[in-house]
């Protein structure tokens, strides 16, 4: 038995599902009135008596009641008044004048029973366990709620929290409170005291006949063990990311802007020989896996050495230091120290009197005090009633989450303290995530966008957002001079992944959102993504965007070949599934006669469109067609009969008929495919069909021709491999910047004469470029 339980008293209050009644507990036996239990509680039994040798217990407070009792109210209201004290009036000395008479009148009790209370009101699920779904009071949590009351469940479905180890658990903590002397502070004791009075008032009574009495309670206490395992995940989330060993190379800079922050917490009245722990080593020690130095204003001004009340002006003196550095988090309690006033009276100081003085400096043109990270004051409270602050915001109309500051709702670390840790390491992690995202938060912040159908327009979300969180990276490196938490991330593994991943991400999302309008686009786009793919630390993000590709982008791809592969038939119709490519499965299907592609955003026919020999009609308009597609020209389509290319951007003087670029016969198929071939043999004629384009003010079109014509000529091998490769990057280049110009014009970015200056450059570039490439490639006639 650790030393620090010899004078530590507790009282066990069980909870048993077959025994009605209040009968008291000794450690180890029970009351004769359970003789019946005796059997199936012999293992808890022999655990408590093996862990609670030596305790001092108090006979009359420790109870078994029926577990169906919590659904009533009687339950509580024994809980919080003295009748279930009858001899020993504990909770009547607490709510008497007895309060500064005895400082050994209430001590921590443990309940032990079936239900699990730590999850209960929290989710429908855990509501849908209950033998009669919300019969019992929510007030039940009380029963766990702060360091005088913990709970063990007996026979919980987690294997994790066996009994014998939330005993050990719940005793260590008790413990931990005990040597820290908490229970002898006059916090702990109000505290407790004002909570004993919510118990019994906290409830709604039956007026009328709605259910607001059932399903409604203006106030829930909270689970400590729930608490302490929530608390437990937030560290875990450190420890994988930034963790070596137990602990995390992270680092805070605290202030904590208390009057009694480095002195003893104040001892109730007959305990004033007893050494308290004080506020600033009790927060170090809730953080002991983290490296935090807590700061706090200095006592300037006190006459004595050994003066121990309150730092007067302390407001003035936290002022004084965030002048000179930056702090991380500043712990803010409510109630503050004297301070002079007007005439030089002393009145007291308040938490919201400092968020006055932030805001007066946040109004001059120079900042005096120095900001937290990301450019604000993250704040704190902690006081020993948190939620007295955020009454008073709502009194003085101050919002918890500004540009100014975020303010966060706090916590209690005296009476609460794993609620307190659990929301701190929450604010923490908040403040990290400013920064930098794991891939649970990254993917939430897309997902909102999910929605959006419009290929473009969600690109163009997705890209903005993603540009906040590079902002945020850069951000994290110029901060690093002076918020410690930025300095001790910049070289952390998560922040390095983080921005290589976000830097890559965006760059495919800007080729998205340039459009994917052709086939070297897409394959550019393809290869990005199956490179990005292969990152292991963002599977949800991942799966999030390759869900939306599918369904904007791969989704009628992966139709059309299936489509292809299931079809038997002479005709095939993949009419306006804005396809970029034909699927190759249709390589196989040589008794194809008709192939409809109309509507679709092709710029080229594949190379083996010749093997399906028996084809005899092909329709293409309303497609991306910049040259006459090649593999129409190929011999081994001797049966073609009926071409239609109308509304491409061909430019095809067909001597036919009235309908240039339609055939519809063997004959008019025969002739446009001989015009075809000259065109294509005609360098002068793709010149002068780019200049058309250019006057038409056409120029991103008259890009596409070149680029697919370059493409064409390589393939032919009519120009070497390097001039092709260095004609592709000029024009890839080219046609971003005409894309960028035209985003730039259609939002209001850019004025009209700086649109046509721009765009005259860029026709002025490409005409260049087009002149000396087709002065270097001679026409087929003339080669030898």
């Amino acid at each position: 038995m650790p030393p620090s339980l010899q004078n530590l008293k507790i009282s066990f209050f069980g909870a048993s599902g077959k025994q009605d009644g209040l009968f008291p507990i000794q450690p180890g036996q029970l009351h004769p009135g359970f003789s019946d239990l005796a059997e199936s509680w012999a293992p808890e039994l022999e655990t408590i008596k093996k862990y609670c040798s030596g305790f001092s217990f108090i006979e009359n407070d420790n109870l078994f009641v029926k577990e169906s009792r919590f659904e009533k109210v009687a339950v509580f209201l024994l809980l919080s008044s003295d009748c279930i004290y009858k001899n020993n009036s504990v909770l009547n000395k607490l709510l008497s004048s007895g309060l500064r008479k005895d400082p050994d009148y209430y001590y921590p009790i443990i309940t032990i029973g079936d239900l699990d209370i730590a999850n209960l009101f929290e989710t429908e699920q855990a509501n849908a366990l209950l033998p009669e779904k919300n019969s019992l009071d929510t007030r039940l949590k009380f029963l766990d709620s702060g360091i005088w009351h913990r709970y063990i469940q007996r026979s919980p479905t987690d294997e994790k929290f066996k009994f014998e180890e939330q005993l050990k658990n719940a005793l260590n903590d008790l413990c931990l409170y005990h040597d820290n002397n908490l229970y002898h502070s006059i916090v702990a004791r109000a505290t407790l005291e004002f909570h004993l009075r919510l118990l019994d008032n906290s409830r709604i009574a039956p007026v009328g006949k709605m259910d607001h009495k059932e399903k409604v309670t203006p106030f829930k206490f909270h689970s400590e063990t729930k608490m302490k395992q929530k608390a437990q995940e937030i560290e875990g989330f450190f420890l994988e990311n930034f963790g070596k060993g137990k602990s995390t190379p992270l680092r805070w800079r605290f202030l904590m802007v208390d009057d009694y922050a480095s002195y003893p917490l104040s001892p109730v009245s007959g305990a004033a020989d007893i050494q308290i722990v004080s506020k600033k080593d009790w927060v170090g020690l809730l953080l002991d896996k983290f490296q935090t130095d807590i700061e706090v204003p200095r006592p300037t001004g006190e006459k004595k050495p050994d003066y121990k009340g309150a730092t007067r002006d302390i407001i003035k003196h936290t002022l004084s230091m965030m002048r000179q550095r930056t702090y991380d988090i500043l712990l803010l309690d409510y109630l503050l120290g004297p301070a002079k006033r007007l005439r030089g009276k002393k009145e007291r100081e308040y938490g919201s009197d400092f968020l006055n003085m932030l805001q007066e400096d946040n109004k001059e043109s120079s900042l005096e005090y120095h900001r937290g990270p990301m450019g604000r004051f993250w704040i704190f409270p902690i006081s020993s009633f948190p939620f007295a602050f955020p009454d008073k915001l709502r009194q003085l109309g101050l919002d918890s989450y500004t540009g100014l500051w975020h303010l966060s709702g706090g916590g209690d670390p005296v009476s609460s303290p794993y609620l307190f840790r659990y929301y701190l390491l929450k604010f923490m992690q908040q403040q990290i995530m400013e920064y930098v995202m794991d891939d649970k938060m990254l993917s939430g912040g897309l997902r909102p966008f999910s929605r959006i159908e419009q290929v473009e327009i969600w690109a163009g979300a997705i890209e903005k957002k993603l540009g906040q969180l590079v902002l945020q990276s850069i951000i994290l490196e110029n901060e690093a001079h002076e918020s410690a938490v930025a300095e001790s991330m910049v070289d952390q593994k998560l922040a390095k992944r983080f921005k290589d991943f976000i830097f890559r991400l965006r760059e495919l999302m800007r080729l998205l959102n340039a459009g994917v309008r052709n086939y070297d686009a897409l394959t550019e786009f393809e290869a990005r993504w199956q490179e990005i793919q292969q990152n292991k630390y963002y599977p949800a993000t991942i799966n999030l965007l390759s869900q939306k590709f599918n369904q904007l982008i791969f989704h009628n791809q992966k139709l059309a070949t299936e489509k292809t592969e299931a079809s038997n038939g002479r005709r095939l119709v993949l009419s306006d599934m804005h396809l970029l490519k034909i699927p190759d499965s249709l390589r196989d299907k040589a008794n194809i006669r008709e192939l409809w592609l109309n509507g679709n955003r092709l710029e080229f026919l594949p190379d083996w469109l010749g093997e399906l020999k028996n084809l005899e009609k092909i329709y293409l308009t309303h497609n991306n067609f910049y040259l006459f597609p090649a593999p129409l020209l190929d011999k081994r389509l001797k049966k073609l009969r009926y071409i239609d290319l109308r509304h491409n951007q061909i430019k095809i003087k067909n001597t036919t008929g009235p309908r240039p670029g339609l055939a519809t016969t063997r004959q008019e198929v025969s002739v446009l495919l001989a015009e075809a071939q000259k065109m294509m043999e005609s360098t002068q004629g793709h010149l002068e069909t780019i200049r058309e384009l250019i006057e038409n003010e056409d120029v991103k079109a008259a890009a596409k021709y070149f680029e697919r014509l370059n493409q064409e000529y390589k393939n032919k091998g009519r120009i070497s491999e390097n001039t092709a490769d260095e004609t592709s990057d000029f024009l890839t280049l080219l046609i971003n910047r005409i894309n960028q110009l035209y985003r730039a014009a259609n939002n209001g970015l850019i004025s009209n004469n700086d649109y046509a200056a721009t765009l005259s450059q860029i026709t002025h570039s490409l005409l260049k470029e087009s002149r000396i490439y087709f002065d270097n490639i001679p026409n087929d006639k003339d080669q030898p």
